[in-house]
């Protein structure tokens, strides 16, 4: 059976976009050349779930990256996906679920975001696993992630690392 991990990094005070939308405010990781476990967590999923805004952010980035993994955008609107591995899914989480389990998919589905999305399967609880990955800034304003997931309860902390520029990485899962 196919487990949700909810990777996502966050600041300080909670957010996942700044005021704008934007994750520019990453950039300082990626300039680190620090290796935070992205590329070993990319090769343990074969689909991404993520909503429309999350995936018109990404296509401000550039060529689509995950062509290797299929993507399922949670969107009612019947853009024309940018590759052949995206598919645009107006159906609920549960039908999505379904429709994974029935394909016997039996490795992993990285819950990208954003935040109605990650609340959506968290209310559901369809979330197995949580990689919070949270970075050195405050934003003072922008996309939070919900309270009910920064303040998870009843979860076993399996891996906690903190990086020498800052970036502390919590690694919990739902038993």
């Amino acid at each position: 059976m196919a487990k949700v991990i909810l990777s996502v990094a966050m600041s300080l005070d909670g957010y996942i976009a700044d005021k704008n939308g934007s994750v520019d405010w990453l950039a300082c990781t990626h300039e680190s050349g620090i290796d935070y476990g992205f590329p070993k967590f990319l090769r343990s999923i074969d689909v991404i779930a993520m909503g429309k805004n999350s995936y018109q952010q990404m296509l401000t980035f550039g060529d689509w990256p995950f062509t290797d993994k299929k993507t399922y955008v949670f969107t009612d609107q019947a853009d024309k996906p940018v590759d052949n591995s995206i598919t645009f899914f107006p159906d609920t989480i549960q039908d999505f679920m379904k429709q994974i389990n029935i394909k016997n998919l039996r490795s992993n589905i990285w819950l990208f975001g954003g935040a109605q999305l990650i609340q959506s399967f968290y209310t559901a609880g369809l979330i197995d696993e949580y990689i919070l990955t949270i970075v050195p800034v405050s934003l003072g304003a922008g996309l939070a992630l919900p309270e009910d997931i920064i303040q998870i309860k009843g979860l076993t902390e399996i891996e906690s690392k903190t990086f020498k520029d800052g970036v502390k990485q919590i690694h919990l899962i739902n038993k």
